[in-house]
């Protein structure tokens, strides 16, 4: 009886050492989902807009590799960190987002960790389609 479990946990252990790299270097393969969403009108009369919506999808502020902007949602222990930035530009709104697997970025396509991807896809597509029915143009 025994001598079986120090077989599974052995097994299982060579398992995890050998799919955590590889799921890693998966990660870094795919890039943070990033679009500028053309804006016409006042960048203050819609920020905070966007910021209610974070808020109520249980996002917060939270500085991310000195990036200002930056949106927070998960602490990778129960759930995926969620991140989703917000920045003015020239001429529009930077919308990003990204989820942190195995301390890697990974951007919002892609197999791996594709629930949490599919959440924070989701608050991305609200967001741009809260910058273009306040002011934002459909034109890229």
């Amino acid at each position: 009886m025994l001598y079986g479990a120090l077989i599974g946990a052995a097994v299982g252990l060579i398992i995890m050492l050998v799919m955590i790299p590889i799921m890693k270097s998966q990660a870094r393969k795919i890039p943070r989902f990033s679009q500028v969403v053309p804006f016409l009108g006042n960048v203050n009369d819609v920020l905070p807009n966007i910021n209610s919506l974070l808020n109520a999808e249980g996002y917060f502020p939270h500085y991310y590799n000195d990036e200002y902007g930056t949106f927070k949602k998960g602490n990778g222990f129960w759930s995926s960190i969620k991140y989703i930035k917000v920045v003015p530009e020239q001429g529009g709104i930077l919308v990003e987002g990204f989820v942190i697997i195995y301390a890697t970025e990974s951007g919002l396509s892609g197999f791996a960790a594709s629930w949490p991807k599919k959440a924070c896809k989701k608050v991305v597509d609200g967001i741009i389609a809260l910058i273009q029915n306040n002011g934002g143009s459909t034109h890229a």
